[in-house]
């Protein structure tokens, strides 16, 4: 599959250069998103936008925002998660 985002796609950041990747073993995957709720549990900080006080606020005004599945994780803080 191709993996990363094409030049003129809008949002795309410097390091979602687009390649081919072919997976060669298999791999677990959660069932479940993980909720912010937890992320701020095991990590101490939840770096989501749809939270009060971020960008997102406004789309999840009177949500438990806890409950929604963390965004905005990247590779690294992710292999720490785990």
């Amino acid at each position: 599959f191709w993996m990363g985002s094409s030049l003129g796609e809008k949002g795309r950041c410097e390091d979602e250069v687009r390649h081919r990747v072919t997976l060669t073993r298999p791999f677990w995957m959660g069932v479940f998103p993980v909720t912010q709720a937890q992320y701020l549990a095991v990590m101490g900080d939840n770096p989501s936008v749809f939270q009060p006080g971020r960008g997102g606020r406004d789309k999840v005004s009177g949500l438990d925002h806890l409950s929604l599945p963390v965004e905005m994780v990247n590779f690294h803080d992710s292999t720490s998660f785990l």
